[in-house]
């Protein structure tokens, strides 16, 4: 994420083709909307999405850029990136005047070596206290974060699909990587 040229990821145009179809299969099985998302100039942006088929199915616009430190998808992305240039990364957003008043660097680390040690991330209404977002890191043919995927869910929802979509979440992360691995595909 912090170390891609210019700011953007070298396969942004190929992912969201490469990871249709396992999007797809991820909505599908859980019903909530499925976002792919990878770095952009410093920021978060959705390059594809799926849309759940329950009620209350979230919308995630394909473009929209999310917070470099907030959520399931960029806890997801920055957790390929070492410690040290991570809390660099923290310092620019704060001297850009982007990091939030309630966020914690010591507790960001902590949460970054569990998604390192777990394979996903967690996004416990960081953004929005109704949303709730199960994410994990993509990886690339040679074995860089690439991308993110995460199932986004209403709050009210995650203690009956929670673990469902924490698993397919893992699960759609692979499928693509893997996909990434077979085309030797890389950052």
């Amino acid at each position: 994420m912090i170390g891609s040229q210019n700011g953007i990821n070298p396969i942004f145009d190929e992912l969201p083709l490469i990871a249709r179809s396992h999007l797809e299969r991820a909505a599908q099985l859980s019903g909530e909307t499925v976002r792919l998302s990878a770095s952009k100039g410093g920021q978060v942006e959705v390059i594809a999405s799926v849309i759940g088929s329950s009620e209350n199915s979230l919308l995630a616009s394909v473009g929209s850029a999310n917070s470099p430190l907030l959520g399931a998808s960029s806890k997801s992305l920055l957790s390929g990136v070492p410690d040290v240039d991570v809390i660099e990364f923290i310092e620019k957003q704060r001297s850009l005047g982007t990091v939030p008043e309630t966020f914690h660097q010591e507790s960001f680390l902590e949460d970054l070596a569990k998604i390192r040690a777990h394979g996903w991330a967690r996004d416990a209404g960081e953004s929005n206290p109704e949303i709730r977002a199960y994410g994990a890191p993509i990886f690339d043919a040679g074995g860089t974060v690439a991308a993110s995927v995460s199932i986004v869910f209403i709050r009210s929802k995650e203690k009956i699909k929670g673990d469902q979509c924490r698993q397919l979440v893992v699960e759609t992360a692979n499928r693509i990587s893997e996909e990434l691995d077979r085309r030797q595909l890389c950052c």
